[in-house]
C-alpha cells in the first residue's frame, strides 16, 4: 500500500476515544484530504465512542488492523451471546445495541471486511508491517482476504513475545513491525520491534509519522 500524495501516520489503539483522536491530529495538522493515519487495532471499547470509531472504517483515510477487541465483538455478533458485557473489558457501550441486530450486523460486517489481519506499508528500500499483538512468522498472513481468527489467535491476543522483548532477534520479514495490544508508558522499541499502545499505561494515545521511523531506520 502506497502513498504518493502526504504523510502517513500510525496510531496506537484507540479503544473508543474519538474527541481525543481528532484532538491529537488537529496537533499534527493531519491532512484530510493526502494523509493516511493507521490504527493498530483495538478501536472499540473503552472510551466514549466505539461507535464513531467503527464509523472511521468508512472514511477513505483510515485505515486499522484487527484488534483483540474486535475480534470478540465478531464473536459475540456471531454467537449473539453478549454475557461478556463487563468492566475490565470495557464494552459496556454493547448494552444498548445487543437487541438491535441490524445494526450489530452492520458493524460486524464493516469489521471483517475493513480489518485485516495485517497491513504492509511499502516505502523505498523498507518495508513497514502493522499488526495487533504479534508478528507472524512469514509476512503477511491476510492482508486482502478474510482470514480464521481461531488460526491466528497469538497475531490478536500473544503477549509473550513482548514479555520476553529484550531476548528477541530482529524479525526478517518486514524493515520494521508497528504493534499495539501491549501496554507501554512510551512508544517502545526493540530491535525493528515498535509498541505503540500507551492509552492504557499512560492515559496518552501516541502517533508516530511512518516516514520518520522510516529515514530513522535507513541511517
Amino acid at each position: 500500500m502506497k502513498n504518493e500524495l502526504g504523510n502517513d501516520f500510525a496510531i496506537g489503539d484507540i479503544h473508543g476515544n474519538l474527541d481525543v483522536l481528532f484532538s491529537l491530529l488537529e496537533n499534527e495538522s493531519f491532512d484530510f484530504d493526502h494523509d493516511r493515519l493507521f490504527a493498530l487495532g483495538d478501536i472499540i471499547d473503552r472510551g466514549d465512542n466505539s461507535e464513531g470509531c467503527i464509523a472511521l472504517l468508512n472514511e477513505k483515510w483510515f485505515f486499522s488492523v484487527l484488534g483483540n477487541h474486535e475480534a470478540l465483538f465478531l464473536k459475540q455478533v456471531e454467537e449473539n451471546d453478549f454475557t461478556l458485557i463487563v468492566n475490565n473489558i470495557g464494552n459496556e457501550w454493547l448494552r444498548k445495541w445487543q437487541n438491535k441486530k441490524g445494526q450489530l450486523a452492520q458493524w460486524a460486517t464493516d469489521i471483517r471486511k475493513k480489518m485485516p489481519l495485517t497491513i504492509t506499508l511499502n516505502y523505498p528500500g523498507c518495508t513497514i508491517g502493522l499488526v495487533h499483538a504479534k508478528a507472524p512468522e512469514s509476512w503477511p498472513i491476510g492482508s486482502e482476504k478474510r482470514v480464521s481468527l481461531a488460526q491466528h489467535h497469538e497475531e490478536i491476543w500473544d503477549r509473550t513475545e513482548f514479555y520476553n522483548r529484550k531476548e528477541l532477534t530482529p524479525y526478517r520479514s518486514t524493515g520494521i513491525v508497528l504493534m499495539g495490544h501491549n501496554p507501554v508508558k512510551k512508544v517502545t522499541l526493540n530491535g525493528n520491534r515498535i509498541w505503540l499502545d500507551t492509552n492504557h499505561s499512560s492515559d496518552h494515545l501516541s502517533i508516530v509519522k511512518v516516514g520518520q521511523l522510516v529515514e530513522l531506520f535507513r541511517k
